[in-house]
């Protein structure tokens, strides 16, 4: 649950940054670095071709497979890179309007993540989130430091580049700082049956990677090349203050804590099935008001924070909060198929989401980016159907009870929207009609202490184990006997 809490605290340094970002520059340069990563980011996929998740799911002594697992990964890498740096120019036409300097200065990013993979999955498996969450909010506040410097200097969209390079690095620096033994630079004599079964695992985890990733970022493709630059920063922005507060929750939390944990159990079946809801409790109780929140909220979120010039995205940015509601239901299931070494189910809920998703985006495009965005939504939908039908196989009757505590959730996130509705037009009254900071505030603690009020007489128990488990990782709990006492209870 440490992560969890680092993901809390990162996630508002980021909105903070996001928000001083967004009055700097335009929505066409968050656009072109946002083109120019879609291929960065699919060339993640390749770069240690699931060695990570490898790692964290062998049995084996780290010692004898973290210099195999490093040494494949880095050939991956540099091969990744070299691929493309030489079709550059090539590549920069066929995303479209990206200038060819930009996804070149993006590229060094690729090696950087080559030299973490290894060291984050060793952490990952040891259990040391601590240190692992470190260099995940070190590195999220060394982006924004540098980017908002530099684009107060006028670098324009360079700023975000190399606030993206600096992260990376220091994120390197990090990772390998916070693994003084170094085992997977050790040299040891290679070990080919090793090499296969790292390879059998990873290569079936690059595949759902890869679908995965297709599905996440071909549409940011598809609205740079029909729509422009300028409709992608709409675009784009809006998926990152919706769906990005998910993303990184899980890939700080979900893959993060919830993998290895599910890989110490996975052969017990009534305890993996407790903690897969339990987990799936603790996500739906945290996503469920920022995505009902920001449903909500958009109209006066948008032009208080960001300003005037991105109120085009308004809508994008509703429909978009439908997403943070029903992904849950899937993220969920990413680290239970990896634990039980089904990562074949990745690709295959992958694959129905983008057959999906396709046609729809195509046939939708001509409502311009708001009609993306709906069928973006509409193939989540179809995946989360099958993504639980496929949990179901592993898990045997646990449909019922997750759709059963989705229905609770969310009725609970509705009577929070309903309340703050009811409540905005005394609140944009009282501050003169214009919405402001103030008025902001105060329709965002209204949902806070509805929503909270309604969680803690709906869900106490999970509650207080939240609480304790949070006073564990700061090991303070014995502080606290009566909170343990109602635990126990």
């Amino acid at each position: 649950m440490l992560m969890g809490g680092v993901s809390l605290v990162v996630r508002p340094l980021q909105l903070v940054g996001t928000i001083i970002l967004a009055r700097l520059l335009s929505p066409s340069d968050f656009g072109t670095v946002t083109l120019a990563m879609v291929l960065i980011g699919t060339s993640y996929m390749f770069v240690g071709l699931g060695m990570d998740a490898a790692l964290v799911h062998s049995e084996m002594d780290r010692k004898k497979v973290a210099f195999q697992a490093f040494a494949i990964s880095l050939f991956s890498g540099i091969l990744s890179f070299l691929v493309l740096s030489i079709n550059a120019e090539i590549i920069s036409s066929i995303l479209g309007d990206v200038d060819v300097a930009v996804f070149r200065g993006l590229l060094p990013i690729i090696l950087f993540t080559t030299l973490t993979i290894v060291p984050e999955a060793m952490l990952s498996k040891e259990l040391r989130f601590n240190r692992l969450s470190a260099a995940v909010i070190i590195s999220e506040i060394m982006y924004m430091i540098v980017a908002i410097i530099l684009a107060v200097m006028g670098y324009g969209l360079w700023s975000l580049v190399y606030g993206k390079i600096a992260s990376a690095l220091v994120r390197v620096i990090l990772v390998w700082l916070f693994n003084p033994s170094w085992d997977w630079i050790k040299p040891k004599k290679w070990d080919w049956d090793i090499m296969r079964s790292l390879l059998r695992f990873g290569l079936q985890t690059t595949a759902g990677g890869i679908v995965s990733y297709f599905h996440t970022h071909w549409d940011d493709w598809f609205v740079g090349r029909q729509f422009g630059t300028t409709a992608l920063g709409y675009y784009s922005k809006a998926y990152d203050l919706s769906n990005n507060v998910l993303s990184s929750f899980s890939r700080s939390v979900i893959n993060g804590v919830f993998f290895p944990s599910y890989t110490k159990i996975q052969n017990e079946k009534e305890r993996l099935t407790r903690v897969y809801l339990k987990s799936y409790y603790v996500v739906l109780l945290m996503m469920v008001p920022i995505s009902l929140g920001m449903l909500v909220l958009a109209p006066e979120l948008v032009p208080v924070l960001l300003g005037p010039k991105w109120i085009p995205m308004i809508t994008t940015l509703q429909i978009f909060a439908f997403m943070v509601l029903v992904r849950p239901l899937s993220e969920n299931t990413v680290p239970l198929f990896l634990a039980v070494g089904r990562p074949n189910y990745m690709v295959r809920a992958g694959l129905v989401l983008s057959v999906v998703m396709v046609p729809l985006v195509i046939g939708l495009s001509n409502w311009g980016i708001e009609g993306v965005a709906i069928a973006v939504v509409i193939s989540h939908i179809a995946g989360v159907a099958y993504n639980l039908v496929l949990v179901e196989r592993i898990l045997p009757g646990i449909i019922r009870p997750t759709l059963s505590a989705f229905v609770k959730f969310a009725v609970m996130g509705l009577l929070m929207a309903l309340c703050v509705q009811l409540v905005k037009p005394y609140v944009l009254q009282l501050v003169g009609g214009i919405p402001n900071v103030l008025s902001l505030v105060i329709l965002v603690m209204v949902g806070v202490v509805v929503y909270c009020g309604l969680a803690f007489l709906t869900q106490k128990t999970l509650i207080y184990e939240l609480v304790q488990l949070f006073l564990v990782g700061l090991k303070i709990e014995n502080r606290f006997p009566k909170l343990a006492a109602k635990v126990a209870e």
